[in-house]
């Protein structure tokens, strides 16, 4: 009975202190954040710029910037959905490569986007 109890009880640290550290990963706040930057994100890509991948980089434990990689029909709809996203009150800024503007159509990118630091304050 004592050695059910006493592993009983370690199992509960375990997931108390697996809860804790879950918690600081994920909040309410973050989520929302993250919802908010991906549905602006989403909604300036619109149906013609294909998203392929999408991850956020932190920096102490604020949202810094979102890398997208994904394919656009054409040079200019690149260009018009990076002028659509720095025209965006969520984002300072966003970094195409001039290496992803050397074909005219089929045009797979990467793109760096800083989000604002106004969101997070």
């Amino acid at each position: 009975m004592l050695v059910a109890k006493m592993m009983y009880t370690k199992n509960l640290n375990k997931r108390y202190v697996a809860n804790g550290i879950a918690a600081q990963l994920i909040n309410s706040d973050t989520d929302a954040l993250f919802s908010a930057l991906l549905s602006e994100v989403e909604n300036i890509a619109g149906t013609s710029v294909v998203l392929e991948a999408i991850s956020f980089s932190r920096v102490e434990g604020k949202v810094e910037s979102i890398q997208i990689t994904g394919d656009a029909p054409s040079r200019a709809t690149l260009v018009q959905f990076r002028d659509s996203l720095e025209e965006s009150s969520l984002f300072e800024s966003a970094a195409l490569p001039l290496s992803n503007l050397a074909k005219d159509k089929d045009v797979p990118f990467s793109i760096t986007i800083l989000v604002s630091n106004q969101l997070q304050e």
